[in-house]
């Protein structure tokens, strides 16, 4: 039955390697049972495929430099950087089996910081090659910032109608209290 045949395919008892120059190319399927034979087309289209299976929470892109983290366990790496638009990907030397929920990417490239909810962060100045580890005071943050400066910015989820910001430089730590604002947006946008 048709079911049956769909079941077959899903279950992954057929796979196809596409191994190609061009962009896209027809794929023809044929089956044959008892004398009759059934035959199937489509367009295959080619796209980049990674041995990685992570569960992906953020990506940050500054020009060819891509950096993307993941929820992870263990000591599976949970930076991943690709300096060449997303071609090919490399774990980052940061620290592993961290849950990270966040990372930016400063306006320069050079400042690269992986966050996760409660406030850690794995911080690189030097693009990526190496990775030190700090602790925002507790909370529970949504996103963050890297200026050019150096300063990361970290945003917390609302309480009320109160937000706090934190910056950070180098081992300094400050929350400022930003005016009580009088609508309260989406929690985890930057405001």
């Amino acid at each position: 039955t048709l079911a049956n045949l769909n079941a077959y395919f899903i279950a992954g008892n057929v796979s196809y390697r596409y191994v190609s120059a061009a962009d896209a190319r027809t794929l023809t399927v044929s089956i044959a049972q008892n004398g009759l034979t059934s035959q199937a087309q489509s367009q295959v289209s080619r796209a980049l495929v990674s041995d990685v299976s992570l569960g992906w929470t953020d990506l940050a892109v500054n020009g060819n430099l891509l950096v993307a983290v993941a929820s992870v366990s263990g000591s599976q790496a949970g930076v991943y950087l690709s300096s060449d638009a997303g071609l090919s990907w490399q774990a980052a030397n940061a620290p592993a089996g961290k849950s990270y929920s966040a990372v930016a990417i400063s306006p320069d490239g050079r400042s690269i910081a992986a966050m996760s909810a409660s406030g850690y962060l794995a911080v690189s100045r030097d693009a990526g090659l190496t990775w030190t580890p700090s602790q925002a005071p507790a909370d529970s943050y949504t996103d963050l910032l890297v200026l050019n400066d150096g300063r990361l910015v970290l945003t917390d989820k609302p309480t009320s109608t109160d937000v706090t910001v934190t910056t950070y430089k180098k081992t300094f730590w400050r929350t400022v209290p930003v005016n009580t604002i009088s609508t309260v947006t989406t929690p985890g946008t930057m405001r």
